[in-house]
């Protein structure tokens, strides 16, 4: 596993488990509403266990947001070109 790999399972498993928390929710109710044991799902928040894509799935929908907000980065690597003018050729590069 590479160290963005890392940073990435990180990332996720500490969006699950703050918004578990966020809605109140103890271990057990998520993993009810998720159909996983309460014993896995601690697991995976902690980094006990690898999170499958199957299990990431049921944890979005039972939290009720997608697994695109629950992978995205947070480094914002958009390339932004803003041009310049070149007063002295009278051109906008």
């Amino acid at each position: 596993m590479t160290q963005e790999d890392s940073a990435l399972d990180t990332l996720v498993r500490k969006r699950i488990r703050g918004l578990r928390s966020a809605m109140g929710w103890s271990l057990d109710d998520l993993a009810a509403r998720c159909y996983l044991s309460p014993s896995t799902l601690s697991r995976i928040e902690t980094g006990h266990r690898r999170i499958g894509l199957d299990q990431l799935s049921a944890i979005a929908r039972a939290l009720g947001t997608g697994l695109d907000q629950l992978v995205e980065s947070t480094a914002d690597d958009d390339v932004i070109i803003r041009p310049q003018h070149d007063a002295a050729r009278g051109l906008t590069t």
